[in-house]
């Protein structure tokens, strides 16, 4: 039998008396849980790791302002795979160039607790003569679809906005430092 906690996460009768510390209060008259006392601990549950779709989209122009008439979004990245570590901590972001060459850019990353979950990453990746492309990117984990129950057809994505922070890598169409855009992750299926 399994519970329902918070729409998102599925607990068996078992996992939930092991979360709660139950086991030693079935048999006595108090209370069997205080649930304020576990929210904060119930609360922080989402898990960031293992292997996720990435991609990006910046204004164009890049210094697109509050111009409504001319506003339009392009991709700023080809698609990518972000690999995150079992801490959540640190990862990977693969992007494969339209030349075929293949960018290894390294993350860090910090989770937040909120309503909803926040994620912050910098993204660095190695350049010649000791240089640095770098990016920050703060997001919050959000449902695909938006308006609907959380479950495996409607994971956890994480949503949030990018600003690239060290010059442009791109020969062909280089966007000035501090251009910003958005960025979507979305869980890869194993």
């Amino acid at each position: 039998m399994k519970v329902r906690v918070f729409s998102s996460i599925n607990f068996t009768i078992r996992d939930f008396i092991k979360f709660f510390d139950l086991s030693n209060k079935l048999s006595t008259d108090e209370p069997i849980i205080n649930i304020n006392k576990h929210l904060k601990k119930l609360r922080f549950m989402t898990k960031f790791e293992g292997k996720w779709k990435y991609q990006s989209f910046r204004p164009d122009p890049g210094s697109l302002s509050t111009d409504r008439e001319n506003a339009k979004f392009v991709l700023w990245s080809p698609s990518g795979e972000v690999t995150v570590d079992k801490s959540g901590a640190t990862g990977t972001l693969v992007l494969v160039t339209d030349d075929g060459i293949v960018l290894n850019i390294g993350l860090k990353i910090n989770t937040i607790e909120g309503s909803p979950d926040q994620l912050s990453i910098s993204a660095v990746m190695p350049l010649p003569g000791g240089k640095k492309f770098t990016n920050e990117l703060h997001g919050w984990f959000v449902p695909k679809i938006l308006g609907q129950d959380i479950g495996d057809d409607n994971p956890l994505v994480v949503r949030g906005s990018i600003v690239q922070t060290s010059p442009d890598i791109d020969q062909d169409d280089p966007q000035p430092i501090y251009t910003t855009g958005f960025f979507v992750l979305e869980p890869l299926k194993e």
